[in-house]
């Protein structure tokens, strides 16, 4: 399956330290990771787009979107990003929609920029 949006598209290119830097911040919130949610300067543009596609996956499979913003205020987000996927899954009476395989493959999603899956990780 290959999903495209280039709505709000952007150009962005590689800088001396071989990171994919952007510097606009663009997209629905709900979509958005949480780098561009705090405007983080220079933030790396594929890992954000990888972010992007975790919560579409998230979306696909569970029916709605894991959280309103990708926010530390955001209880959701929060609970997310720490690791509690399926124990959010799971109050939600949504756990029977995922294996254990699922819930690792969007935990890798769900991490800050340093910690998140690369594309070259997704794709072995």
């Amino acid at each position: 399956v290959k999903l495209c949006d280039f709505g709000l598209s952007e150009p962005f290119f590689m800088n001396t330290t071989r990171k994919w830097s952007c510097n606009r911040f663009c997209g629905k919130t709900q979509y958005a990771s949480p780098e561009v949610m705090s405007r983080t300067p220079d933030f790396d543009a594929k890992s954000n787009d990888i972010f992007c596609l975790g919560v579409c996956l998230f979306m696909l499979i569970i029916g709605c979107a894991p959280w309103e913003s990708a926010e530390k205020k955001d209880a959701g987000f929060r609970c997310i990003i720490n690791g509690q996927l399926k124990d959010v899954l799971n109050k939600w009476h949504k756990l029977s929609c995922v294996t254990d395989e699922i819930i690792e493959l969007l935990n890798s999603f769900f991490k800050y920029e340093h910690e998140r899956i690369t594309l070259s990780e997704l794709k072995t």
